[in-house]
């Protein structure tokens, strides 16, 4: 709901996706859908970009031979960081051996009460040995760039930064097919998709990459590319500046 805008007034609504548009135009019939357009988010590649970040390993006590798979978010709920934890349970049942990050703090619940859940679910799934809880950090491009795979579970999102961020590192996703996730690729565009929520589709979906290492090489380039293409910093402020002219010309038009 909008409530708190003065929609009327805006001669222009921009949203993260497609997506939030229509949720948002589903759920606030207030608003006027010829005012409503999206934009996707960029991603500065001066900042976002691969690079070499092997010396982190030691630094967060990571086994070097051992690929890495991380996640990145604030630690609640709805970013699924509970279904990480049991898809590295299901991976170490099956024989697959990696090395698990969890990037982010938990600001939301009262005393962390999220997070020391997973720091406890961990311990009972038989993971904590293999699950860093690295928490809130400021190196997040390096640590995308060190990670082999990034997974994005989460059971809502608006658009999905995380994803253009990893990918501009050159580091492949696994994503929820939600909201305005599905947005930004196409399976095998740097990426594969599972259906939100699902552990079992998950942790195949991850463990296709260990079953075919060179395709999982390819889609390292393929997520840089993809994201240099359609979602470099410069394409998002392009695409707002002819919004911000089309507005401009109209009033001048009216006048």
């Amino acid at each position: 709901d909008l409530r708190w805008i003065k929609a009327d007034c805006a001669d222009r609504i921009l949203f993260p996706s497609r997506a939030t548009m229509l949720a948002v135009l589903k759920h606030s019939p207030q608003l006027e859908s010829s005012k409503c357009f999206y934009v996707h988010n960029g991603v500065d590649l001066s900042k976002y970009y691969p690079r070499e970040s092997k010396q982190l390993y030691n630094k967060i006590g990571l086994s070097e031979d051992l690929p890495v798979i991380g996640i990145f978010g604030q630690l609640k709920r709805i970013k699924g960081q509970h279904l990480f934890l049991e898809m590295a349970k299901n991976l170490s049942y099956l024989g697959i051996k990696a090395n698990f990050i969890i990037v982010g703090k938990d600001t939301t619940t009262l005393q962390g009460e999220y997070e020391e859940r997973l720091k406890k679910m961990a311990r009972d799934l038989g993971v904590k040995d293999l699950v860093h809880f690295l928490g809130f950090r400021s190196d997040i491009p390096d640590l995308m760039s060190m990670c082999d795979l990034v997974v994005v579970p989460s059971l809502k999102e608006p658009f999905g930064r995380v994803v253009i961020e990893a990918m501009a590192c050159g580091t492949p996703v696994v994503a929820s097919a939600v909201d305005g996730i599905l947005e930004i690729f196409k399976n095998g565009e740097g990426g594969l998709f599972f259906n939100a929520g699902s552990v079992s589709e998950l942790t195949e979906k991850v463990k296709y990459f260990f079953d075919n290492p060179q395709w999982w090489e390819l889609q390292k380039r393929k997520a840089y590319e993809h994201c240099k293409m359609n979602f470099a910093q410069e394409i998002h402020t392009s695409k707002i500046e002819e919004h911000i002219s089309q507005v401009i010309h109209s009033r001048k038009r009216c006048q």
